[in-house]
């Protein structure tokens, strides 16, 4: 993480950042067999869903940016009742809260990310996942199919082998629903 940290600042040597620059980051979810027993590591919202040999599942969903990305659909479903349906007027209402969601992550209360700064090694939740017969590592948006838009379950995304299938209903739905609707995003 050090070395990330310095290539970053070294990029940025010189040069003026706006007051509200938003640093990049990303999500990562790892695993790792060591021995016979496999581990994984993970920093963000990304998901990993694992089922061993006995049918026992485990799911690694949860994140504290989820709390936020429900209290946003919620507030956003209010105004749209309300007669706000303009998707710019919408994101720009909601604007300031996701920048201060933003600036929280990798501390107390945010929600983790892989970004350039050690501290983001404090929020990494580690598993122990034992000898699982399957595993699916996947991004908050693919998990959109179970948690958002229920056109599948864990265990039976976890059964999929299509994926373009699964990415083709998500898309499906999402522009049967432009304007977040029945499905607030």
């Amino acid at each position: 993480m050090s070395r990330l940290a310095e290539e970053q600042r070294q990029a940025l040597a010189g040069k003026e950042l706006p007051a509200d620059y938003d640093p990049p980051a990303a999500c990562l979810v790892l695993v790792k067999r060591f021995g016979t027993m496999w581990k994984a590591a993970r920093l963000g919202d990304s998901c990993l869903l694992a089922r061993s040999a006995d049918g026992d599942h485990r799911i690694l969903t949860y994140s504290p940016n989820n709390e936020f990305d429900n209290w946003l659909a919620g507030e956003a479903g209010k105004r749209r009742l309300a007669g706000m349906t303009d998707m710019k007027q919408l994101l720009a209402e909601f604007r300031p809260q996701h920048l201060a969601s933003r600036r929280r992550r990798n501390s107390g209360g945010g929600h983790s990310v892989l970004e350039a700064h050690p501290r983001a090694l404090a929020f990494a939740e580690y598993v122990e996942l034992g000898n699982p017969e399957a595993v699916l590592l996947c991004t908050d948006g693919y998990y959109r199919a179970v948690d958002h838009y229920h056109l599948e379950d864990d265990r039976s995304l976890l059964r999929r082998t299509d994926v373009e299938r699964v990415l083709q209903s998500i898309r499906e739905v999402e522009a049967a629903d432009p304007s977040c609707e029945r499905f607030p995003r």
